[in-house]
C-alpha cells in the first residue's frame, strides 16, 4: 500500500524548510523552486567544501605523527631493521626506493613478527589513517565536483 502524494502546500512547506536550512549553511539557494512535487537543492552534503578539507588536515597530521613515531621506535628499539629499510626519515632523501621499502615493511606481517607492541599500535594507526585519508579525498574530490555544477 502506497502513501498519498504529497499535495502542492505540503512539498511547497518542504522545499521552504530545506531552502533555510540550505541558507543557513551558506549555500545560495534561489527559491526552493518546486517542479511538479520534486524539491531542487543543491548537490553537496556538506555546507561548504571546507568540512572534507578540515578531516583532510586532520588526517595528513596523524599519518605525520604515526609515521614519525614508527620511524622513532625502528630507529631506537629495532636498528637492524631500520637499516635493512635503508634508514628511512619522515622526508625522503634516498630516493623512492626507501620509501617503498618503508610501506611494504608497515603494510606486511613483519611488524607483528617483532613483538613489539607498541610498534604494532602506531603501524595500526598509520594503516588506519591511510585508508581513512583515501576516504577523505574521495568525500573532497565529490563536494568540490557538486560545488562546482551549483
Amino acid at each position: 500500500m502506497s502513501s498519498p502524494a504529497p499535495t502542492d502546500a505540503e512539498t511547497l512547506g518542504l522545499c521552504t524548510r530545506a531552502a533555510g536550512v540550505a541558507r543557513a549553511w551558506g549555500r545560495n539557494v534561489t527559491s526552493g523552486r518546486l517542479r511538479g512535487t520534486h524539491c531542487y537543492m543543491p548537490l553537496s552534503a556538506f555546507p561548504s567544501p571546507f568540512v572534507p578539507f578540515d578531516a583532510f588536515w586532520i588526517v595528513l597530521a596523524g599519518l605525520l605523527v604515526s609515521l614519525a613515531r614508527i620511524l622513532a621506535r625502528l630507529r631506537t628499539r629495532h636498528p637492524d631493521v631500520w637499516e635493512e629499510l635503508g634508514c628511512p626519515t619522515l622526508l625522503p632523501r634516498q630516493g623512492i626506493g626507501t620509501s617503498a621499502a618503508l610501506t611494504r615493511f608497515y603494510w606486511s606481517r613483519r611488524t607483528s613478527d617483532l613483538g613489539d607492541p607498541v610498534l604494532r599500535h602506531w603501524v595500526l594507526a598509520l594503516r588506519v589513517l591511510q585508508l581513512l585519508l583515501a576516504i577523505v579525498l574521495v568525500v573532497l574530490w565529490t563536494s568540490l565536483i557538486a560545488t562546482s555544477r551549483l
